[in-house]
């Protein structure tokens, strides 16, 4: 956190993952912004880049349609979504 002064501050972050399944990584940035008009009274702003595992039975979910690999959902990436 920064403290710019009494009224303004930012905050920012970084944030990783890694799913051994598959070797996936996702470093996802945070950042806020907060200002103070009074003691009462501040409006924040803020960002961030999210992501989460699909449930282990997706990734691990066997098909018929491939016999060389059943495991056709392994390299499925991480699901991500912009926060605001």
């Amino acid at each position: 956190m920064h403290k710019f002064s009494d009224k303004v501050h930012l905050i920012t972050g970084v944030h990783s993952q890694f799913l051994t399944l598959n070797s996936d990584w996702s470093v996802e940035p945070r950042i806020a912004f907060k200002y103070s008009f009074s003691a009462r009274q501040t409006i924040s702003v803020s960002y961030g880049l999210h992501s989460q595992m699909h449930p282990r039975t997706v990734y691990l979910l066997e098909s018929d349609i491939n016999n060389e690999n059943p495991m056709t959902n392994k390299d499925l990436d991480l699901q991500k979504a912009i926060i605001l």
